[in-house]
């Protein structure tokens, strides 16, 4: 399943998350590329200072970043068509059967008072270079100062 990053409104991004909680599967937010691999997707996901390429199982819902496509020119023909054959049919709450107090700002569980940019933390990254019998001592190593 794929989703834009999230909704226009307030911009928290919840939107997409949300839906994956609510399927119970399992997400994959501010893609950039995905592929399917054996019953999985590998997705590329952009963080500052660069990316990190994260797996999942199917099915899984991936939200994709800004930019994250390269858009086709429209073929007009098929476009007119496409207009004929599907039109796009909008639903206001009085075609839903709920009450104004159900939808927008007033059924909102959250409510954005203010905008700060989030201090991050410098990833601390190691390469571990030797035999593989090297590099799982180096590893116990460094996991044992967590426990």
């Amino acid at each position: 399943m794929f989703c834009g990053k999230g909704s226009s409104d307030a911009g928290t991004n919840q939107v997409p998350p949300g839906i994956a909680e609510w399927l119970g599967i399992p997400q994959i937010t501010f893609v950039s590329s995905v592929e399917v691999l054996d019953g999985k997707v590998r997705a590329r996901r952009t963080v500052k200072g660069g990316y990190e390429v994260l797996e999942a199982p199917l099915p899984v819902l991936i939200s994709v970043e800004l930019g994250c496509n390269t858009p086709r020119f429209p073929d007009f023909r098929r476009k007119r068509w496409a207009e004929r054959e599907f039109k796009l049919k909008v639903w206001g709450k009085e075609e839903l059967g709920v009450s104004e107090e159900q939808v927008g700002i007033k059924a909102s569980y959250t409510t954005v008072k203010e905008l700060k940019e989030a201090k991050t933390r410098e990833r601390k990254r190691e390469f571990i270079k030797g035999s593989p019998e090297e590099v799982a001592e180096r590893l116990l190593e460094i996991i044992r100062q967590y426990l």
